[in-house]
């Protein structure tokens, strides 16, 4: 959810609705726009915090990285960078790898971005430019403390 729509990913499209004001947000039955967008099965969404317009994806299927802005009307977007490859490498300041990611979040109290990947149990920590600040290793289950 960005400003007042949501965004989801479908059959090779990213598609807009706009959310109802008032008491419920759920979203209205038309699609607001929709457009191509052609990164594999999965592909993870996060908004920007600071432009409704800016979204992050991530493919699961292409192990990249993308930052996007989409059009006023919501039927097109321009990429704006692209980041990552597959590799099972450990990611540094000059590579990112992704090993066929499965999920991407917003840390709101550092700004920063936050990708899975699902087959190495790593998840990685980057900033707004899709910069490498850390990786965060598998976690193991004697590891959790409750």
């Amino acid at each position: 959810i960005t400003g007042d729509y949501i965004y989801y990913y479908r059959n090779s499209r990213i598609h807009r609705s706009k959310l109802n004001t008032g008491g419920s947000a759920c979203p209205q039955n038309s699609v607001g726009g929709s457009f191509s967008y052609f990164e594999g099965n999965y592909v993870g969404l996060e908004r920007d915090p600071n432009n409704s317009n800016v979204l992050f994806t991530l493919s699961w299927s292409q192990s990249r990285l993308k930052k996007i802005t989409v059009n006023a009307s919501g039927n097109g977007a321009t990429t704006n960078w692209t980041k990552g490859r597959r590799s099972k490498s450990a990611s540094n300041s000059s590579n990112l790898y992704f090993y066929y990611p499965w999920g991407l979040g917003w840390d709101e109290n550092n700004n920063r971005l936050l990708g899975a990947n699902l087959n190495n149990g790593q998840i990685h920590v980057m900033d707004q430019n899709g910069g490498w600040i850390k990786s965060i290793e598998k976690i193991q289950p004697a590891q959790i403390r409750l």
